[in-house]
């Protein structure tokens, strides 16, 4: 138990665990955005869904075929299939995530930065502060 204690307190561990959680969270809500309200919006285009989007590459001979409505219909009849609506939506999520990223990664900045005006400065022979518009040291005259 010291040995575990001792890991967990070496690093950065707790701050590990807990970004890692952040980040399921943050990677649902994105993906909920991207299901939820963007991709209906693009199935009003394409009469379906986008994840449903997909081209029958080779039938299953063995199956009597019909037009697929879902790809389960057809992975179930044990067709292959060319999932593009799929992989469309994954880019998307992939491209929302990293705009939210940047964006949150933006604000963190501008909040870090920001600078205080500088009223003191350091004599340089006996390295007390003194204010900015001095033009002699009070403590040491130089």
């Amino acid at each position: 138990f010291a040995d575990y204690r001792k890991f967990m307190d070496r690093g950065n561990v707790i701050d590990l665990a807990v970004a890692v959680v952040i980040g399921a969270a943050f990677t649902a809500i994105v993906t909920s955005l991207v299901t939820d309200i963007i991709t209906p919006i693009i199935a009003l285009a394409s009469g379906k869904n986008l994840e449903e989007n997909f081209i029958i590459l080779r039938h299953n001979p063995d199956t009597n075929y019909t037009a697929y409505s879902t790809r389960a219909q057809a992975q179930g009849d044990h067709s292959i299939t060319w999932n593009w609506g799929n992989f469309i939506q994954t880019v998307l999520n992939f491209f929302i995530i990293s705009a939210c990223v940047f964006v949150i990664v933006k604000v963190y900045q501008v909040g870090r930065n920001t600078k205080t005006e500088v009223t003191e400065k350091t004599c340089d022979y006996c390295v007390r502060k003194i204010p900015v518009e001095a033009v002699r040291c009070p403590l040491c005259t130089t």
